[in-house]
């Protein structure tokens, strides 16, 4: 089951570079969401976070861990992860499926038109 909140999100992509591997990204991460106030969850339901930082796609990896997932195995089913990515990186190749982000929001667009994604305000689905 996914997770709903009446509460409204600000979520974004963005596109960094770095010398870091990705357990050490994943470390600053968690540094930076720790700074900002992210209360470590009590229980492992799904619950409103004041900060989330997730880690989509590091280049062409596929890293399958406990506490790291690249990619992320549940973005391509979540609008508000493929509509942002798709603004600076369209073309950007899933390294499982092999398909560009343009091409995965092609094939799910029917599921993820479902999602309410709002866009200061205004529905964009």
């Amino acid at each position: 089951m996914e997770y709903k909140s009446s509460n409204y999100f600000l979520n974004f992509s963005l596109i960094i570079k770095t010398s870091l591997s990705p357990w050490a990204l994943l470390l600053e991460i968690k540094k930076i969401e720790f700074l900002l106030g992210r209360q470590k969850r009590t229980n492992h339901l799904y619950e409103d976070r004041f900060i989330d930082i997730d880690i989509i796609l590091y280049e062409k990896n596929v890293i399958h861990e406990n506490f790291l997932k690249i990619p992320h195995p549940k973005a391509h089913l979540r609008a508000f992860v493929m509509m942002p990515s798709l603004e600076i990186a369209e073309n950007w190749i899933h390294p499982l499926f092999k398909l560009s982000l343009r091409e995965l929001y092609q094939n799910y667009q029917n599921f993820l038109k479902l999602q309410k994604i709002h866009l200061y305000g205004k529905i964009l689905f």
